[in-house]
């Protein structure tokens, strides 16, 4: 009943209340009892989460991740593989290309078991090495993802990372071969070139 009444309260302006009541087979006096009613502790809590989001989100510059990261995301669902969606990631996210005889590498691969509330998986760090100046001057930020942009030195940036990124690219410097982490640790059966060693 609440959902019908809900509409009928979001629609008041365009439609009589009367009329809606009508065509959605409820009393009139049920929808004033509902909407005088004192909010229920449920909808008091969801204000509470609405304003606690909308501070979230307006403290993040209004993108959905706070904090400094690299550009990045996740595979679609059409099939994807993990190097497509970093190249899609960063057109779409930055504006750069990396096409063909653009160095790449697989920097790192992370493991993170799922927790309450976050899910597990495995996440790439893709080195796309050196972009020109001329291309890093015509990047152009995805606005409803990135406030701001910025190049830096890499210890500036480690500096500046998110804590989850910066594990991940802080392990992976310096290396020629394929960093493996499990929940943001080097696996000690893993040697540093990346290969894994008999126990």
């Amino acid at each position: 009943m609440s959902v019908k009444f809900a509409f009928i309260d979001a629609e008041k302006a365009r439609y009589s209340i009367v009329k809606m009541c009508a065509w959605m087979d409820v009393s009139t006096s049920g929808f004033y009892e509902w909407r005088d009613r004192a909010p229920s502790a449920t909808a008091r809590r969801r204000a509470r989460l609405a304003i606690l989001i909308e501070w979230i989100f307006d403290d993040s510059d209004h993108t959905y991740k706070s904090g400094w990261t690299i550009p990045g995301g996740v595979m679609e669902a059409d099939g994807e593989t993990p190097w497509d969606a970093c190249r899609r990631e960063v057109a779409e996210e930055c504006g750069l290309h990396i096409g063909a005889g653009h160095t790449a590498r697989l920097a790192c691969m992370y493991f993170r078991r799922p927790r309450p509330g976050k899910p597990g998986g495995i996440r790439y760090l893709f080195d796309c090495d050196a972009f020109s100046d001329a291309s890093l001057a015509g990047i152009v930020v995805q606005p409803e993802e990135i406030a701001e942009h910025r190049v830096a030195d890499l210890g500036t940036a480690l500096t500046m990372l998110r804590k989850p990124i910066r594990l991940r690219v802080r392990a992976a410097i310096g290396r020629h071969a394929l960093c493996y982490l499990e929940d943001g640790r080097p696996v000690p059966e893993f040697g540093n070139a990346g290969t894994l060693r008999s126990r």
